[in-house]
C-alpha cells in the first residue's frame, strides 16, 4: 500500500492551488485603439506611431495611412500611454545596381520624435478608443 507523507502532501496541494489559481473577474480588460495624425491640420502620411507605458511594460504602434490614420490591431491593456512617432520606414531594399530609394523628409517636427521629448499621451480605457487624434 502506497502511504503519502506530509511533505508529499504539502506539493500536492501547492500544485493543485497553482493549478486552480485564486479565482478571476473575469478575462482581463483589454482596449483598441485608432485615430487620425496631422500636423498643422494636415494629415500626416508617411510613418509610425508609438504608444509605450514603460512602467507597466505596454507598447504598441502602427503605420499611418495616406490620410493620416492609425490602428492599433493588438489589444491594449488600459494605461495612459505616452505618444511619439518616426519616420517612414524602408521596406524593400533597392536591388543591386538599382538607386536607392526616394526619400522625403519627415514632416514631424523633432520634439515628438521621442517619448521624452514629445510631450504626446493619452489614456487608453478598457474597450473601443477611435477618437484619438493629434493635431501636431
Amino acid at each position: 500500500m502506497f502511504r503519502f507523507s506530509k511533505s508529499c502532501s504539502c506539493v500536492l496541494a501547492l500544485t493543485l492551488g497553482l493549478v486552480i489559481g485564486c479565482g478571476s473577474s473575469g478575462p482581463p480588460k483589454t482596449a483598441k485603439a485608432s485615430g487620425q495624425v496631422k500636423l498643422k491640420g494636415e494629415p500626416v502620411t508617411e510613418g509610425e506611431i508609438y504608444f509605450i507605458a514603460a512602467e507597466k511594460g505596454y507598447s504598441a504602434s502602427s503605420t499611418l495611412d495616406s490620410e493620416g490614420k492609425f490602428q492599433i490591431t493588438a489589444s491594449l491593456p488600459p494605461a495612459t500611454y505616452k505618444v511619439y512617432f518616426a519616420g517612414p520606414k524602408v521596406t524593400k531594399p533597392p536591388m543591386p545596381g538599382e538607386p536607392p530609394p526616394e526619400t522625403k523628409p519627415f514632416v514631424v517636427p523633432n520634439q515628438y520624435l521621442s517619448e521624452a521629448t514629445s510631450g504626446l499621451s493619452w489614456e487608453i480605457k478598457a474597450g473601443d478608443n477611435s477618437a484619438i487624434n493629434f493635431d501636431l
